[in-house]
């Protein structure tokens, strides 16, 4: 059984980062750079998916099968705290390659736990 405050952050889990999905869309890391609001926005959802991972790992350290959910805590660091290092193409590259997987198997685990 989930617990009514992990079922809330995997749900903003789910909502962020496909918000962060919509907005990368099949534009590169350029075209997102040229539009600030954009690049703000994919920079935002990403940070609010890690921060709900962190959350998630404090109540249950061993978090959840399929989810890689350190990989989003390890972004959300860069993002908030590594300002110089961070980079638009990475950016990209976990939201295309990484976010999808983790919907998947957080709207998995959604549906398994329905009450």
């Amino acid at each position: 059984m989930i617990v009514d405050n992990i079922r809330f952050l995997l749900q903003d889990i789910r909502d962020y980062a496909r918000e962060a999905t919509d907005l990368v869309g099949d534009r590169d890391a350029s075209a997102i750079l040229s539009e600030r609001l954009r690049e703000h926005g994919v920079i935002r959802t990403t940070t609010i998916v890690g921060e709900a991972s962190a959350q998630i790992l404090r109540i249950r350290p061993e978090g959840f099968p399929g989810m890689e959910l350190r990989e989003a805590v390890r972004l959300r660091n860069t993002l908030v705290h590594g300002y110089g290092k961070i980079r638009m193409e990475l950016i990209v590259d976990v939201v295309r390659q990484d976010l999808p997987r983790l919907i998947a198997a957080v709207e998995a685990l959604l549906r398994e736990t329905e009450t």
